[in-house]
């Protein structure tokens, strides 16, 4: 586990590790009560977008046809990779009396066709996460912000990074930016000095 490296006044925020992630993910989906959490953390890591966003997901936003997820709350439309694609197929099949993607599930994995509230999603994380023998550190926004991390650290252009992740503003994106040298030989190797 690391940390960024943040502007001063910033708080900084847990990198997961690959390792981590997929390891979540592993507990998630070994059980069916726990697999809508397990859902919505591959969905926020894959799509960079804050739990809350998610978890008010309907069938209406998404296309499988077209391999598409729809934000309301931002308007971005989003390309399904062939694991989300195939993961939600089957979740609209398990759930089918549900008009929500990620509908909460009681302990006896019987659909309640609501949306899961914030509090019991973020309850639920911690058990997966307990279960999975992780850090009780790791936190659940900790996911979208190791997306839009590595998206910065990629090089992705911060204008469009703030198009995905639906920010207002390029200035709330500054604590994904580390000063290291990684990230300044990427920038000074775009240009051409004519030397």
């Amino acid at each position: 586990m690391y940390y960024t490296k943040v502007r001063k006044g910033q708080v900084p925020f847990k990198v997961w590790k690959k390792e981590e992630i997929k390891s979540f993910l592993s507990t998630a989906f070994s059980d069916f009560k726990w697999r809508n959490v397990g859902l919505g953390v591959l969905l926020s890591y894959e799509l960079a977008q804050p739990i809350r966003r998610l978890l008010e997901v309907q069938w209406s936003d998404v296309d499988l046809d077209k391999g598409t997820l729809e934000v309301i709350e931002t308007g971005a439309v989003f390309p399904l990779t062939p694991t989300l694609k195939e993961l939600l197929t089957r979740q609209k099949k398990d759930f089918r009396e549900s008009r929500y993607v990620l509908p909460t599930v009681d302990p006896k994995g019987l659909d309640k066709s609501s949306p899961y509230a914030p509090k019991s999603f973020r309850a639920h994380f911690k058990v997966v996460l307990t279960k999975a023998g992780l850090n009780k550190e790791l936190q659940l926004d900790g996911v979208k912000d190791t997306a839009i991390f590595e998206l910065v650290e990629a090089g992705v252009p911060l204008v469009q990074v703030k198009a995905v992740t639906g920010h207002r503003d390029l200035k709330e994106l500054h604590k994904y930016v580390v000063s290291g040298l990684t990230h300044s030989a990427y920038a000074l190797s775009k240009r051409d000095t004519g030397i």
